[in-house]
């Protein structure tokens, strides 16, 4: 089989041509699938350029394909061409169909070739659609690793802004508390001050108040002395007073009758004493006494013989206008005309009525004899009136 040099050259130069143009295209592909997935700055739709790419490369690689098999069947005539001989048209046809079955080998070979490095191309496509899956990955997860870190550094500068801020209100309250402070040290100097002059003037009340209670101290002994010539003078009055002598007036209670008392001095300096009928046989002790005392003490021993007796003379007169009584003060005795005929004496204890008893001592005008002793009212402690009560309507009486 005849060969001609300038055909087999030619055939290796497309041959090396067509390679390195499918290797220019796979490493242009894998260079920009890598740029794709490394660039910092890669858009959210590289991937759909990457597949969009792909699809690009394939369909080209088809086209190279046919166009491959179109310049093989080109270069098969082209070939034949010069094989044959233009001075020997009747050239052997054997040797015409060898040279076909040789570059028939040879095309199966380079189309294995050619499948073999399409099929190694297709692999490494698929790896770099799977590095660039994942790169789009730890890009989706960087973004949001970025995007927390964002967040964060928002946070962060909010929580470093509310904490200047912070500073800035202690600052502004310790500034102002060492105004205050200041301004409380002050008062409490002033105070201290202050405090001084009120021991000061403490100590100076204290001996104010000391001379005072002694004044107040000798006030209050003549207001004492006072005060009790007053409650011993209470209830007197001064009706008359002259040369001979003095009346008073002494009224134990507002409702009494009251007491007129007249002292004369006689030639031999003792007192002769009147009392009026409220006061009659009351004190006739006293006016029997010789010589008598001064008029202060006069005038208080017949008070206190007639306050003693107010309550049972407030009584008596009280009843004297409901019953025929009449009290006789000097033996104690209180007479009550039941009738024209009969009296009853009741005897008066001293005292009466806030001590000491009534008792009927007799009857007298009764034809019978009467028992005193079994004659008493039902009360446990009767009174004046309980007895004048009692008797009056007595059958026994």
């Amino acid at each position: 089989m005849r060969s001609n040099p300038g055909w087999r050259f030619g055939f290796e130069l497309r041959q090396h041509v067509f390679r390195s143009a499918v290797m220019f295209s796979a490493g242009s592909l894998l260079e920009r699938c890598d740029s794709a997935a490394v660039s910092p700055h890669t858009v959210p739709d590289k991937h759909d350029k990457v597949e969009v790419l792909l699809g690009y490369f394939v369909d080209s690689c088809r086209k190279n394909q046919l166009l491959c098999r179109q310049l093989h069947v080109l270069d098969s005539l082209l070939s034949v061409l010069e094989t044959m001989d233009p001075q020997n048209p009747d050239s052997d046809p054997q040797d015409f169909r060898a040279g076909e079955k040789e570059m028939h080998e040879m095309w199966k070979g380079l189309k294995r070739q050619f499948q073999e490095e399409r099929q190694q191309n297709e692999v490494l496509i698929a790896v770099a659609l799977e590095k660039g899956r994942r790169l789009q990955e730890a890009r989706r997860a960087l973004e949001e690793l970025l995007h927390k870190l964002e967040l964060k550094k928002a946070k962060f500068e909010e929580n470093q802004q509310s904490q200047m801020a912070k500073q800035q209100q202690d600052k502004d309250r310790a500034q102002c508390f060492l105004q205050r402070r200041g301004a409380l040290e002050a008062a409490l100097e002033q105070g201290r001050r202050n405090l001084q002059r009120c021991d000061e003037n403490i100590l100076q009340l204290k001996q104010e108040v000391q001379d005072m209670q002694k004044q107040f101290g000798q006030g209050t002994r003549e207001l004492d002395r006072t005060l009790e010539l007053f409650r011993e003078l209470q209830g007197v009055g001064i009706l008359s007073l002259s040369e001979e002598g003095i009346t008073v007036q002494l009224r134990a209670a507002s409702h009494t009758e009251p007491l007129h008392v007249s002292l004369h001095w006689r030639g031999d300096e003792t007192l002769h004493v009147q009392m009026s009928s409220a006061g009659a046989g009351l004190c006739e002790a006293m006016l029997l006494r010789e010589p008598l005392g001064d008029v202060k003490s006069v005038i208080l021993e017949a008070l206190h013989c007639y306050s003693s007796q107010a309550s049972l003379l407030s009584d008596i007169q009280g009843l004297q206008g409901r019953f025929a009584i009449d009290w006789h003060a000097a033996d104690r005795r209180l007479l009550f005309l039941k009738s024209a005929t009969v009296v009853c004496t009741l005897a008066v204890e001293e005292g009466f009525p806030s001590r000491g008893q009534v008792q009927l001592v007799s009857v007298q005008g009764k034809a019978q004899p009467v028992h005193t002793a079994s004659l008493r009212p039902p009360q446990p402690n009767p009174s004046l009136l309980d007895w004048l009560e009692f008797l009056d309507s007595s059958p026994d009486v």
